[in-house]
């Protein structure tokens, strides 16, 4: 090989050669994965977290790419639902939908079948702040306090249950004012934001790890069946953010290739 002479251009004085290419196409990955993560920033924490895990940075000797959909459980799929829809047709659709038709279609949970057919009994935690907001702040320091005892899990399906709260002790059903509205098969229904206070029967669930430190939530239980009203949601929309970095990916790299 010749020595290089005072003078000599080489392609790697130009950033062409292998190992700048590679570089530079990791620049670029990053670049997008970094605008695309943005783009969950208006989004709740819950959700805007479990978008951005969703999104990763792939590289070899060959290529570099930004890939949606790494992970699993319930952080993919509440990043599927904000990406794709979450319609009556599951996730990849748009509009309301009834809760039950995918709740009592199997999943997780135990099912049982009562007269009504199948039953399922579905857990919703809530946070202290959101319980000081529901119950008040007094409500949230006895729960929060030791003297309010834990329920706590104790082998397989089996749980020790503690103190829960009483309809008596909460300020009132949180009901919204009696409005009619159509289910997914347009029959009417009366729609309350809820039957009784969404607190009712709220427990403390603890939860001890091997370090011995321990933490615990509120947790409230409530059962869908068949029978009843329908638990109707909107749907979530699909924000397609994947299709709006690619439409931006000229202005978003200019001046980097």
């Amino acid at each position: 090989m010749a020595n290089r002479k005072q003078g000599d251009l080489r392609i790697e004085d130009f950033g062409m050669d292998l190992q700048s290419k590679r570089a530079r196409m990791k620049r670029i990955a990053l670049v997008i994965l970094s605008a695309w993560k943005a783009k969950a920033n208006g989004h709740r924490d819950r959700i805007r977290s479990a978008y951005k895990k969703s999104l990763t940075v792939y590289s070899d000797e060959r290529m570099a790419e930004v890939t949606f959909g790494k992970g699993g459980g319930k952080d993919l799929a509440l990043a599927m639902m904000i990406e794709h829809g979450m319609g009556p047709g599951g996730i990849g659709t748009e509009g309301q939908y009834d809760v039950r038709s995918f709740l009592l279609r199997g999943g997780k949970g135990k099912m049982r079948v009562g007269p009504s057919g199948p039953t399922k009994v579905v857990p919703f935690s809530h946070s202290k702040a959101a319980v000081a907001s529901l119950g008040g702040k007094d409500l949230a320091d006895k729960m929060s306090s030791a003297s309010f005892k834990a329920s706590v899990d104790s082998g397989k399906e089996k749980t020790v249950w503690g103190h829960s709260i009483k309809s008596s002790e909460l300020p009132g059903p949180l009901r919204a004012t009696n409005v009619t509205k159509l289910d997914t098969q347009g029959k009417t229904y009366t729609a309350f934001r809820h039957k009784a206070h969404i607190l009712s029967g709220a427990v403390k669930k603890a939860s001890s790890y091997a370090k011995g430190s321990q933490t615990s939530g509120t947790t409230t239980f409530r059962t869908a069946s068949w029978s009843g009203d329908p638990w109707m949601h909107p749907g979530v929309k699909a924000r397609k953010y994947g299709e709006q970095i690619r439409r931006d990916l000229t202005t978003l790299l200019e001046g980097m290739i």
